[in-house]
């Protein structure tokens, strides 16, 4: 590392506060992942632990260099995470939504029993 370098620290600079858009996000992500490896729902929680880096990033990081060059490689990391996001929030929402539902049965099975 050369600390002499300005052109080296500016440019690490910008891809820092590049890729770290999207930082905020990664307190739910890891909730996400966190809240269906508890309940038993291993699939999931692997289809978000390993879909930012195979399925996003990795495509991401040969596909937007070609249209914003260096910066593409770091525009990856927050496209990445915010796809990631959208991800956990549809099978969160999915989650809840099968939830629901099945607290929507047991109270019918629990009236229906004279409960």
């Amino acid at each position: 590392f050369n600390s002499e370098d300005m052109q080296f620290i500016a440019l690490g600079g910008r891809a820092l506060k590049i890729a770290l858009l999207m930082l905020p996000l990664s307190g739910f992500q890891v909730v996400s992942w966190a809240y269906f490896q508890a309940v038993g729902k291993p699939k999931q929680a692997m289809i978000l632990t390993t879909t930012k880096q195979i399925l996003f990033v990795i495509p991401l990081v040969i596909i937007l260099p070609r249209f914003f060059g260096l910066d593409g490689v770091w525009i990856a990391m927050p496209v990445a995470d915010f796809l990631e996001a959208c991800l956990a929030a549809v099978l969160l929402f999915v989650e809840v939504r099968r939830l629901r539902e099945l607290k929507s049965s047991l109270r019918t099975e629990l009236n229906e029993g004279g409960l």
